[in-house]
């Protein structure tokens, strides 16, 4: 059964969508899956010792997707964690660790500074607010499902 989508919504679908699959491809060029270079990412941007519940509020992935991939990547030997109050595990980049993350997080974020610094100021302006406002505009009718 096929539904019409207002021309709008399309668009924003499709951007979204597109950027999604940029960020997929920069994973895959990288030889990281999406939640390891989400993972990297955020403990790039976050330091180290940030808790993974830090890094899923961080990168609005779920905790099971980064427990795994946190696992992975300490398996692989470039974290290793280390138990804070109660349950919580802090996560730490071993030596391979830092090297993997000073090797292939600075580049993107360069790629993103150069991204933004592309895009007229009036423009990432408006942006921010459209996505603001779409986001919490769905996030209070998704609360009505």
């Amino acid at each position: 059964m096929a539904h019409e989508l207002s021309e709008a919504l399309q668009d924003f679908n499709h951007n979204f969508k597109a950027l999604t699959d940029v960020y997929h491809t920069i994973a895959k060029k990288l030889s990281l899956s999406d939640s390891e270079f989400d993972v990297l990412y955020a403990l790039y941007i976050l330091g180290e010792g940030c808790t993974q519940k830090a890094i899923c509020d961080y990168a609005w992935v779920s905790k099971q997707t980064i427990h795994s991939a946190v696992r992975k990547l300490e398996q692989q030997g470039a974290l290793r964690l280390e138990r804070g109050q109660g349950r919580e595990a802090r996560v730490f980049l071993t030596d391979a660790g830092r090297k993997l993350v000073d090797a292939k997080i600075p580049p993107v974020v360069a790629a993103e500074e150069k991204a933004i610094q592309d895009t007229d100021g009036y423009i990432r302006f408006v942006m921010k607010g459209v996505i603001e406002e779409f986001t919490d505009s769905l996030r209070q009718s998704a609360e009505d499902l």
